[in-house]
């Protein structure tokens, strides 16, 4: 945020001090076509028709490579992309700089990085994603594609699509959403790990929570299980002998229960007006019973145990339960 970088209008390039408005001139030889600043201004990139050069921070060329240069795209992760011909390669500067070929058969339309994963939007319609690895893999597929996509919270990848809605893809899956259209000459204003997001127009701008319309990842292992208590708060599962946990989705905050003996706990009722819900246990110690838990309070209920306990329910903070035999209680 205290430079950025130019192309100046006889050809050159320049990197312009906020702090000291001064514009610092780059060493590019040739007729600059486009230049490209990471994320977190640690390095940068300036390329022509047929050369791509790289800078430290400080002026200092990292490297270079010829090759007709179509796009060039700088990552958070130190990585600078390149589209030639219709391929891709990729320049990984830690430890040190080194240019990887991308095995990628498709003519690559458009590129675009999220977090370490480079996203390639190829001509036969499939999203190829590459992290640096042995080789890429096929992430989803596309229907419409659109320049300036941005990466924007939970690194997502939004762009506009051509018929008014927004395109995203993320670990969580792709798809669309319908938003109203802002006005012409529509565009993005998105940051990395920043959920909320502008569409900027002509005359307004509409500002959107991508958190709101877009799914969200709670972190967890494997087998992690989680039940909708009310629209706004989960009853998280995790593994055996684990607490279990009830999750905020608006702040996020999670509140661990004051008991960790649930023994394959199975959901059996929930009750969403007052935040209730009803568990039952196969093999605890003393045989199967059942547990209420109340919405935000760490502190489980047991309700009833025994050889052939059941329990239900009742509208009105209210609970029938039995012990298998012929009797029925209550509680209210």
């Amino acid at each position: 945020g205290d430079r950025f970088l130019a192309k100046l209008a006889d050809g050159r390039a320049a990197m312009f001090d906020i702090a000291t408005r001064t514009m610092i001139p780059v060493p590019f030889e040739d007729k600059v076509e486009a230049t490209t600043l990471s994320p977190d201004g640690s390095f940068y990139a300036v390329s022509s028709r047929k050369l791509i050069v790289v800078y430290d921070r400080d002026g200092k060329e990292l490297t270079r490579k010829a090759a007709p240069i179509g796009i060039a795209m700088a990552s958070r992760a130190h990585t600078l992309a390149v589209i030639s011909e219709g391929k891709a390669c990729e320049l990984a500067l830690d430890p040190t700089p080194t240019w990887t070929d991308l095995p990628v058969t498709d003519t690559i339309m458009w590129m675009s990085y999220r977090g370490r994963e480079l996203a390639l939007f190829t001509t036969s319609g499939d999203i190829t994603a590459w992290t640096g690895g042995p080789k890429p893999f096929r992430r989803g597929t596309f229907d419409r594609v659109g320049p300036m996509m941005r990466e924007g919270g939970d690194e997502v990848l939004v762009w506009l699509r051509d018929d008014g809605k927004l395109g995203w893809i993320g670990n969580l899956g792709r798809g669309s959403v319908g938003i109203p259209g802002a006005a012409k000459q529509s565009r993005l204003a998105v940051r990395p790990g920043v959920p909320r997001m502008a569409v900027v127009g002509d005359g307004q701008v509409i500002v959107y929570d991508l958190g709101l319309i877009l799914p969200q990842r709670i972190p967890g292992k494997m087998f992690t299980k989680a039940v909708f208590v009310d629209e706004g708060t989960l009853l998280i599962v995790r593994e055996m002998q684990a607490p279990m946990e009830w999750y905020d989705i608006a702040t996020k905050q999670i509140t661990p229960l004051d008991y960790n003996e649930l023994h394959l706990p199975i959901v059996m009722d929930v009750d969403v007006e007052l935040g209730r819900v009803l568990l039952r246990e196969e093999h605890s110690p003393r045989g199967p019973r059942y547990i209420m838990l109340r919405k935000g309070n760490p502190k489980p209920e047991v309700v009833v145990q025994g050889d052939k306990p059941w329990a239900r329910l009742v509208m009105g903070n209210g609970m029938i339960y039995g012990l298998g035999d012929s009797q029925v209680f209550a509680k209210i």
